[in-house]
């Protein structure tokens, strides 16, 4: 009897766990509340409202200590992740605007051929229209730091300090070069200088990108460290008897039954967390009541 309510107790916390992980990613928009809903049969709820506003700090309390840590850990890796994608399409972009800024300059000479400058031409409108692909390569699980309305909000370090995300908007329009254009004489030198403009606030802009990713990496580094040690305390806490072998095996099936895969969390400042209710949890310790009668 001893064992079976250990299982059992094994088996509330990785639901809850689970659970509570995946609800939040739904609510921050990186996984569709509508396939959670498919593939891992969950129903919750959702309130904006300030009097039930939830963050991770009471996650940690519903779930435990440990169990929180990890959560921040995902949230650092989820954000990093997309930090380190938006700086990486970034260096692209302003490959490609510094380009742009070269031919406006020979497209504002007086002195060239038509042939010279239709070749001008069409490079730059070809490169102008490669902007918006080049920014939405930064994009990884709904999250772009250098689009047009950029996500801003606030996570947390293992310690509970907070990291203030600096999204920086690198698009055509953020930097206001969205209808340059060398076609003119004329638009060619009122282009030239836009460019040259947008080049030093895209070099601003993008320093504080990077200020910001390096403070998550660095967070994240610590994070992996502290947390490192979770599984053997967790196995150990929960009852002897119990191997770390088999709280991996039981982590690996509560995985497959819900159909999760390791997605990033936004721990963003003002989700809530009204309740949560999975169908079928009867039937997992069940099925481990069953299994130790056999």
């Amino acid at each position: 009897m001893k064992q079976i309510r250990s299982l059992k107790l094994v088996s509330l916390i990785s639901d809850a766990a689970m659970i509570g992980f995946q609800t939040l990613n739904a609510r921050s928009g990186i996984v569709e509340s509508d396939r959670l809903r498919a593939e891992n049969d969950l129903r919750f709820a959702v309130s904006e409202n300030e009097t039930t506003k939830t963050t991770l700090d009471q996650v940690e309390i519903a779930l435990g200590k440990d169990a929180g840590l990890v959560a921040r850990r995902t949230v650092l890796f989820g954000t990093d992740t997309s930090l380190q994608a938006g700086l990486t399409a970034a260096e692209g972009l302003r490959d490609t605007i510094v380009e742009m800024a070269a031919i406006a300059l020979q497209a504002k000479a007086t002195n060239i051929d038509q042939e010279a400058r239709d070749d001008l031409i069409t490079r730059f409108e070809t490169l102008r229209e490669r902007l918006a692909g080049q920014v939405s390569f930064g994009e990884v699980n709904g999250l772009n730091f250098i689009d047009e309305n950029p996500p801003n909000f606030v996570i947390k370090d293992t310690q509970g300090d907070k990291i203030r995300i600096a999204s920086e908007d690198l698009s055509a329009q953020g930097l206001g070069i969205s209808h340059v254009s060398v076609t003119l004489t004329s638009e060619a030198t009122a282009s030239a200088t836009l460019l040259a403009t947008a080049l030093t606030t895209f070099d601003s802009r993008l320093k504080t990108l990077q200020t910001t990713a390096d403070k998550v990496s660095s967070a994240l580094d610590t994070a992996k460290t502290v947390t490192g040690h979770i599984p053997n305390g967790v196995a150990e806490l929960i009852d002897p008897e119990i191997t770390l072998q088999n709280a991996e095996l039981r982590a690996i099936d509560i995985r497959q039954r819900l159909g999760a895969t390791a997605l990033a969390i936004a721990n963003v400042d003002g989700f809530a967390l009204v309740g949560v209710v999975r169908n079928g949890m009867q039937s997992i310790s069940q099925s481990f009541s069953d299994g130790n009668k056999a």
